[in-house]
């Protein structure tokens, strides 16, 4: 039985709102190593969040930005996250809509890349616990939805953390990168290389960004080339770009 490539996406696209709104918990409490259960709360006076204000999006729009407790701001990345996950399961969901393995390797790029790239940008670190779910789980996945891809893919990733890794103190780069990016060679394969080149170009722009706001080169220099950012978004594109041929070669 064919599948509905727009149902799909319209179901993907509220999986992606709850999904948004559960990276949000991930990206404020991974980096204090928290338990990502429990319910949510105020950061200044920690009252319990209610339920309908936890709404991805409404919940927002209808406090006007601001916690109903004690009129703390809220940012606007909360609901600027749960949309952008909205959006690109969507997308993931019509691109993919025949392919299960591309499907779960493509939502499994958003999950672990968005949460990265935001954490990265804003601490300059990238919690452990990301790549290695990330890479379990998918690799759980791979091996259920297609044996074969899943036996194909681990030795780009392997070799990728090797390669990498035995050259991260040579390169603008830490041995997160190498990790993130063995990831990334586990859900691309072969297209790796094109990840790394698209991570420059969207690592550049961003420096470019940065130096902007800094407004002078002296600025940057205790600014590092936001690599993660840049390895996050080009894993996300190229998973979605991927097809069954390009992918399972």
């Amino acid at each position: 039985m064919s599948t509905n490539p727009v149902a799909l996406a319209a179901v993907a696209a509220v999986m992606g709102l709850v999904y948004g709104s559960f990276l949000n918990v991930a990206i404020h409490r991974l980096p204090n190593r928290r338990s990502l259960l429990g319910r949510s709360a105020c950061p200044k006076c920690s009252t319990p969040i209610a339920a309908h204000h936890n709404v991805p999006v409404l919940g927002w729009l209808w406090l006007r930005g601001r916690s109903s407790c004690c009129a703390t701001p809220i940012s606007a990345r909360y609901p600027l996250v749960e949309a952008a996950t909205s959006v690109l399961f969507a997308i993931a969901a019509l691109v993919h809509h025949d392919d299960p393995a591309l499907l779960a390797i493509a939502i499994a790029a958003i999950l672990v890349m968005v949460p990265a790239a935001l954490v990265d940008w804003e601490l300059a670190i990238l919690p452990h616990t990301l790549w290695i779910a990330g890479a379990l789980t998918l690799a759980g996945a791979l091996t259920v939805l297609d044996p074969d891809l899943a036996a194909r893919a681990w030795p780009y990733a392997l070799v990728t953390l090797g390669v990498l890794g035995a050259v991260a103190l040579l390169l603008p780069m830490g041995i997160a990168d190498a990790y993130l990016l063995s990831l990334a060679a586990l859900m691309v394969q072969w297209r790796i290389g094109y990840v790394l080149i698209t991570a420059a170009l969207i690592s550049l722009l961003l420096l470019a960004v940065i130096a902007r706001r800094h407004r002078n080169v002296h600025g940057l220099r205790n600014t590092g080339v936001p690599m993660v950012p840049g390895i996050a978004a080009s894993t996300v594109l190229w998973t979605l770009l991927a097809t069954t041929t390009t992918v399972s070669t």
